[in-house]
C-alpha cells in the first residue's frame, strides 16, 4: 500500500441487543493492521448491558445512544458523524481478520474504485471466475447485472467511497438494507467501479438467535417487501432484461415466504394469497427455478 496516501476509514457498527457478541466485533477493528481508523458505534435502543460495554472503551470508540428506529437510520447516524473518505460497515455479530482493511484498502486505491466486496466464511458470492486471483475488478456492465442476482457481500464484507454513497441506506428497507444500497450505487452510477478480493477477510457469525428469526413469518414478510420496494424504486433505471432479474428475486422470496407460512400454520386466506403471487407469473417462475439451478441469483 502506498502509506502516503492513507485515507481516514469511518467503521460503523449498529447493534441491537448484542452485549454477548458487540465486543468481538469492536476488538476485530482495533486490530486491524491498518491503523487511520475511527470505530463509531450506534447503539439503537439497547436494553442490556450494551451501555456499558460501549462506554468501557472510552475514546477509543466514538459512542452513540439512540431509540430503537431500525439498522439503517442507524447506519445513516453514523454515517453523518463519521469523517472518513471511506466507509465501512460492520454488524454487531460479524468479525474481520487484521488484514481486512488494509488487503480491501489497498485494491481500493490501487485500482481507483468506488466499492470493493471481500469474501467470508459463510457468504459464498457464486461466480467462480471471480475467484481465480485474488483480485479482481469487474467491468460494468458485468457488475450490474451481477449485482441484481444477487448480494456480493452482507453489510460486514464491503467498503465504499463516502462519495458513492450518496444519501445513505433507505429506512424503508428492513432486511435487505445492505444489498439494496450497493444497487443503488451501481445502478445508478454508470462510472461506478467496483471491485472482489476473493480471499476469505471475515467472518460472518449467525447464533441461534438469528438462525431461528429466519423462519418466522414476519421475517419472511420483510424480505418480500424489501424486494417488492427495489421493484417500484428501481422500475425506471432497469432495462426490461434487468427487471425480470429482480422480479425473480422477488417471486423466490414469495416462495419463502410462502412455505414459512405453511410451516408456521398461519391462516390459510394468508396461505392462499401468497400462493396467487408465487403462480401469476409461471413464465418468471419457471425462468427463477431455472437460474436458482445455475446458482445466478441468490
Amino acid at each position: 500500500m502506498n502509506y502516503c496516501r492513507k485515507p481516514l476509514v469511518s467503521v460503523i457498527i449498529t447493534t441491537y441487543n448484542r452485549a454477548n457478541v458487540l465486543k468481538n466485533a469492536i476488538d476485530s477493528v482495533l486490530n486491524q493492521t491498518y491503523s487511520n481508523v475511527e470505530i463509531i458505534v450506534i447503539d439503537d435502543g439497547s436494553e442490556d448491558d450494551t451501555n456499558f460495554l460501549m462506554k468501557a472503551y472510552g475514546d477509543k470508540i466514538v459512542s452513540i445512544f439512540k431509540s430503537n428506529t431500525g439498522k439503517s437510520h442507524s447506519r445513516n447516524i453514523g454515517l453523518l458523524a463519521s469523517n472518513g473518505s471511506i466507509i465501512a460497515t460492520l454488524d454487531s455479530d460479524d468479525i474481520w481478520c487484521p488484514s481486512y482493511l488494509a488487503k480491501t484498502i489497498n485494491h481500493l486505491l490501487n485500482n481507483n474504485l468506488d466499492i470493493v466486496f471481500s469474501a467470508c466464511l459463510a457468504h459464498s458470492f457464486k461466480y467462480c471466475k471471480y475467484n481465480k486471483g485474488q483480485y479482481y475488478v469487474f467491468d460494468y456492465k458485468e457488475i450490474r447485472e451481477s449485482v441484481l442476482r444477487q448480494c456480493p457481500a452482507p453489510t460486514s464484507g464491503v467498503i465504499m467511497q463516502r462519495t458513492i454513497i450518496g444519501d445513505g441506506w433507505d429506512v424503508a428497507s428492513m432486511e435487505y438494507e445492505d444489498w439494496h444500497l450497493q444497487i443503488e450505487c451501481i445502478i445508478k452510477n454508470i462510472n461506478c467501479r467496483v471491485g472482489f478480493v476473493s480471499e476469505i477477510l471475515w467472518e460472518k457469525r449467525e447464533d441461534d438467535k438469528v438462525k431461528n428469526k429466519l423462519k418466522t413469518t414476519q421475517q419472511n414478510q420483510r424480505q418480500t417487501h424489501d424486494t417488492n420496494i427495489l421493484l417500484i424504486r428501481l422500475q425506471q433505471n432497469l432495462t426490461e432484461n434487468e427487471y425480470s432479474i429482480v422480479k425473480q428475486n422477488y417471486i423466490k422470496d414469495t416462495i419463502r415466504l410462502l412455505l414459512v407460512l405453511i410451516r408456521n400454520s398461519e391462516s390459510r386466506k394468508k396461505i392462499w394469497q401468497t400462493a396467487y403471487m408465487t403462480l401469476s407469473e409461471p413464465t418468471l417462475l419457471f425462468r427463477m427455478i431455472f437460474n436458482v439451478l445455475l446458482n445466478k441469483i441468490r
